[in-house]
């Protein structure tokens, strides 16, 4: 009979730490949920910093562009006065 007894409590203990490793994943899981949310937010606000940068870059790169253009022509104008 003590024999049952202590293989009661033995699964008794075991069923006990099996809870606890449960609850303990559980735990590290919500927290992974968490990190993955805060990961996703960054992401989100990185893109739209990413497409900002793109824009601006853009507009610079047609800024250059017309400067150039200016000054090809007023190269092109004062080349043909001084001729």
């Amino acid at each position: 009979m003590t024999r049952v007894q202590r293989t009661l409590a033995e699964i008794g203990r075991m069923f006990q730490d099996f809870t606890q490793l449960v609850y303990s994943q559980g735990e590290q899981l919500r927290i992974i949920d968490d990190n993955l949310d805060h990961t996703l937010d960054n992401l989100e606000a990185a893109t739209g910093e990413l497409k900002t940068a793109q824009k601006k870059i853009s507009s610079n790169r047609w800024l250059i562009i017309k400067i150039l253009l200016i000054i090809v022509a007023f190269l092109l104008v004062f080349g043909l006065l001084f001729r």
